[in-house]
């Protein structure tokens, strides 16, 4: 084989597929196929380890801008995180137990069967995740040394790249430990490392937080409602300023509105209460649209960034408008 320009790897490799029994002639070693039922078990568990490891850090880094706030993002950015942390907490509620259930069943695999453990597939996803992790780890401390260039070592900045580079990092250790282990002349079953159970505590750790952060899910609907109020309030306000603009008064009552600038979605009462919006006019130009809320703003109308216009605390809250002068057609 050396003769015939073979590399010594590929000898190694052609060789250890035949065993010498004794007998005068080698015999083919057993190798491993590959079953749709495994490639669908190892493909769902990688994918769960992936989402389990994003929305973890996703957690955490919220939690850093909620501990070390930035003064220059406005409030609104919270809300928005709010929500971000439901759909996180939702994802590690489906990701881990189905990451949990998936490692349970290829680890009883290879344990029935150790010739598993050199499943392409497997070895594929595994050096696939470790790319990644190595990837993750690069840029990562490419963003700190940018960081440290721009001045802008922060708390904030440094415990977000530390997030990044744990989880990273612990990927590719626990992932290459793995790799090491099957390589071994006698490789041991996968049993859970110390590692491993840390990991699964942070786990837990990071769902509990991202509920705390996220808020119950009755605040949420209230916070959800008031934003529908605020949105409605809203409509009403442009509704009152077309019709100023073509008639050249303010409307009587808020009856008034439907006849004369009728408009998809425009609503005139609560939609808990059904108790109709409070209104009143100053004078010609000036009027005042009053609404309910059951808690402090988080966002103005359609969740864009808060205006001090917008600012409302829990109970009623009144908000004086006026409409632009129009020239009579």
């Amino acid at each position: 084989l050396r003769d015939a320009r073979w590399p010594e790897d590929e000898i190694e490799s052609e060789l250890a597929a035949w065993h010498d029994a004794g007998l005068g002639l080698p015999v083919p070693k057993r190798r491993v196929g590959l079953s749709p039922r495994e490639a669908f078990l190892y493909l769902l568990m990688f994918v769960a380890l992936y989402l389990v490891s994003y929305h973890t850090g996703s957690v955490f880094w919220a939690l850093v801008e909620r501990t070390w706030p930035d003064p220059a993002v406005d409030d609104s950015v919270w809300d928005r995180l709010s929500d971000s942390m439901r759909f996180s907490v939702a994802s590690l509620l489906v990701a881990y137990p189905v990451f949990l259930v998936t490692a349970r069943l290829t680890g009883r695999a290879v344990a029935r069967d150790p010739e598993k453990r050199n499943s392409g597939v497997r070895r594929w996803l595994t050096y696939l995740t470790l790319f990644n992790a190595a990837c993750v780890l690069i840029a990562d401390f490419i963003y700190v040394l940018l960081g440290l260039f721009k001045g802008e070592l922060t708390v904030r900045f440094l415990s977000k790249a530390g997030i990044v580079a744990v989880i990273a990092g612990w990927l590719f250790t626990h992932y290459l430990g793995g790799l090491r282990r099957d390589e071994e002349d006698a490789p041991r079953l996968p049993v859970p490392s110390q590692l491993a159970r840390a990991a699964a505590g942070v786990v837990v750790l990071a769902t509990m937080l991202g509920l705390w952060l996220a808020g119950s899910p009755a605040k949420a609907r209230r916070s959800r409602l008031d934003q529908l109020r605020l949105n409605q309030v809203y409509q009403i306000s442009q509704a009152i300023e077309d019709h100023h603009r073509l008639r050249g008064e303010l409307p009587e009552a808020l009856s008034v509105l439907s006849r004369t600038q009728p408009r998809p979605g425009l609503v005139f009462d609560d939609p808990v209460t059904h108790e109709f919006y409070g209104y009143r006019t100053l004078d010609s130009l000036r009027y005042e649209l009053c609404a309910t809320f059951d808690t402090p703003d988080s966002v103005g109308p359609y969740g864009g960034a808060i205006d001090p216009f917008w600012r409302h605390g829990a109970g009623r809250r009144c908000f004086t408008f006026e409409v632009r002068k129009h020239p009579r057609d």
